[in-house]
């Protein structure tokens, strides 16, 4: 391919990019709920990054070998363990009361992470 064909395919490339481009600005003008993610898309994030030290919460319980196979008993550990790591990380549960209309209700959150 010589340089004249170069420069005609390239043109007609970038017309049809163009064109795709118009069409694309179109449809995202015509409809203001694609106007709106648009611009939540292109909006640049102001993120800090840091470095997290994660703290793990484990607790262990044994099954004696008599029990092991019954599934009543695993699902009686798991509920013990439940409430173990929930002892250990009560200090850290953020509550927050949610009122929705009629209704209200509490919200509790975790994160466990510390910088």
């Amino acid at each position: 391919m010589n340089l004249r064909q170069q420069k005609k395919h390239l043109k007609m490339r970038i017309r049809n990019l163009e064109s795709d481009n118009k069409l694309m600005k179109d449809i995202i003008n015509k409809y203001p709920h694609m106007r709106e993610m648009y611009d939540l898309y292109n909006r640049p994030l102001n993120v800090t990054t840091t470095h997290m030290h994660f703290e793990e919460y484990r607790c262990e319980r044994e099954i004696p070998p008599y029990m092991g196979g019954l599934k009543e008993y695993e699902a009686y550990i798991r509920r013990a363990l439940v409430g173990k790591l929930a002892e250990a990380i009560k200090n850290d549960i953020q509550y927050e009361v949610v009122d929705r209309g009629t209704t209200r209700s509490i919200m509790a959150t975790v994160y466990i992470g510390r910088k």
